[in-house]
């Protein structure tokens, strides 16, 4: 699929959520937009700019983001814990550049990354099992995570280069109804 059209459907699913009329209120609206506004941010940097640092760096924020919108009552508690295990991995990073050592920091920042992820997945699936959502919304947003972390994983294989012609296509197999998912997943729904 040609990259400017992956774009365009990941600003789709953006817009979804600033078109929404009827969301479960408004704070989880206000983080839902945040976060899907981030991943556009993302995409760009990582899409169409082939600048992955700050691509990564971006959807660290989108995560960060879901966190907050999935326990906002504990999301001081876990801003602390995740503040610090970046404050340890940007000093193995100064630790590892200061011994000569020749490491991408684009690895150790992924590596936050998928800490950041599996977070923002625990946090969605124990908001859906404490009832924080309708259990339509609650689903949505639990197979929607689980989507981003499957495209994640196949991020991952792609870039270690382990089946790459697989991996690159189960990629937006999984992130094109990750992020459509969660852009609906904010809407009320009337459901009997």
């Amino acid at each position: 699929m040609n990259p400017i059209i992956k774009f365009i459907v990941i600003v789709f699913c953006f817009l979804i959520t600033i078109l929404c009329k009827k969301p479960l209120n408004k704070l989880d609206l206000q983080l839902l937009r945040l976060g899907m506004f981030f991943t556009v941010m993302a995409d760009l940097f990582m899409i169409l700019l082939d600048y992955n640092t700050i691509g990564v760096a971006l959807f660290c924020i989108v995560q960060i983001t879901y966190i907050a919108r999935y326990d906002i009552d504990r999301f001081g508690k876990i801003i602390k814990k995740l503040f610090i295990i970046f404050i340890i991995i940007f000093s193995i990073y100064i630790v590892l550049v200061f011994l000569n050592n020749n490491v991408d920091f684009l690895i150790l920042l992924a590596l936050f990354y998928s800490i950041c992820i599996c977070c923002s997945l625990y946090k969605s699936l124990r908001a859906m099992k404490e009832g924080r959502y309708p259990r339509s919304n609650g689903e949505l947003i639990v197979l929607g995570m689980i989507l981003f972390v499957l495209c994640d994983i196949n991020v991952a294989l792609y870039y270690m280069g382990i089946m790459e012609f697989l991996t690159s296509h189960l990629i937006w197999i999984f992130y094109l109804p990750s992020q459509f998912l969660l852009s609906i997943s904010g809407y009320k729904f009337n459901f009997k």
